[in-house]
């Protein structure tokens, strides 16, 4: 197994470092900390353009982007690494204790003089920072699958194709497990009932379809049902990391807008960052708004890969890949929406079931 880690160091607005290491090679190099502000607001620009605030960006605008987010990284030394790598599954490992990197849309990332879109050999995974947690053995799959299928409608929000995304998770796991698979439905689900869901009997993945948004303070949160008022009732990041704590969850899929977005400067203000400081080991959510369409479309290419291989970061890829594959858009717009799924984990989390039974 391959890994190529990508630092980014320091607090000071004017200095930081890349750190690469791949096997024995290690490679250390200062940041073009003057491009900083240049990918913030093409970011800004992706997230206007995904709310329907603002004009989408052209293909070749968001191919530049990519090739900027790659040499601002990858340079000199580093570069080198990177080019002695073998063509084979590379997991290129993103973490920083800068709000400003943790921020930018890595997963845009594109190697000049390479096709553009996702690489199916380089997957670009979310790191977080634990101490004292360890990551469960992967779940073999000739054992029982079982999965929280978790959907909120809120009278105050549009409404959720929470069965599109459900029916393409069952297709998947149909044609793999059809013996060993077990879904449980929470309709519409408010605090209570997904309290008492989760407190009732174990689970391995919990998928959420619905709505997140971010508040004015940059907190993200999963927009529940009020029993009373049938209005919004927001879960807050660090709310979510409570209760999923202990629950021995192999990995949370959020379905839902901006649920690895916020404000990184914050400690538990990101939804999918605190989860996994709350010991669930990997995470798949959006750091964008995203459409029903893309959330199903997503969901079933990710879910067969993860069955296939067992390696959350392949099975992330392989759905950003299904929504690349999409039509181009008429004008020459961008399709950037492929770059909005993350996936942030434990360090030693990427093998979520074990591939070779089941």
């Amino acid at each position: 197994m391959h890994v190529v880690q990508l630092q980014g160091a320091g607090q000071n607005p004017s200095h930081a470092i890349a750190v690469a290491r791949c096997g024995y090679d290690l490679a250390i190099e200062p940041l073009a900390c003057d491009q900083i502000n240049s990918l913030i607001d093409f970011r800004a620009r992706l997230a206007a353009a995904a709310e329907g605030a603002g004009q989408r960006p052209t293909a070749d605008q968001l191919i530049q982007f990519g090739h900027m987010l790659f040499t601002f990284t990858v340079r000199r030394t580093i570069e080198t690494i990177y080019n002695r790598l073998p063509n084979s599954h590379i997991r290129l490992h993103i973490y920083s204790n800068r709000p400003d990197l943790q921020a930018l849309p890595w997963e845009y990332l594109q190697q000049p003089g390479t096709t553009p879109g996702p690489n199916s050999l380089r997957s670009v995974v979310r790191i977080v920072p634990t101490i004292g947690v360890e990551p469960q053995d992967p779940l073999k799959l000739d054992k029982a699958l079982r999965m929280l299928f978790v959907y909120a409608e809120p009278v105050d929000q549009t409404a959720v194709a929470w069965l599109d995304i459900k029916e393409s998770i069952e297709r998947e796991f149909q044609v793999r497990l059809p013996d060993n698979f077990q879904l449980d439905l929470v309709q519409g689900a408010t605090r209570q009932s997904l309290f008492d869901a989760l407190d009732t009997k174990p689970y391995d993945v919990l998928n959420f379809a619905g709505h997140g948004e971010l508040a004015s303070d940059g907190t993200g949160h999963l927009l529940l049902k009020d029993f009373k008022t049938q209005k919004s009732d927001p879960i807050s990041a660090s709310q979510l990391g409570l209760l999923l704590r202990n629950k021995n969850l192999r990995l949370l899929m959020l379905s839902a807008c901006s649920t690895s977005g916020g404000d990184f400067a914050k400690e538990f203000a990101v939804l999918a960052k605190t989860v996994v400081q709350s010991g669930v080991p990997a995470v798949v959510a959006n750091q964008f708004p995203v459409t029903n369409s893309i959330a199903a479309k997503f969901a079933g290419a990710f879910y067969k890969e993860l069955l296939r291989s067992g390696d959350v970061d392949q099975a992330t890829t392989n759905g950003r890949i299904a929504l690349a594959f999409e039509p181009p858009l008429p004008g020459g717009a961008a399709r950037f929406e492929w770059g909005i799924p993350t996936v942030y984990r434990h360090v030693g989390a990427a093998q979520i079931f074990d591939r070779g039974s089941g």
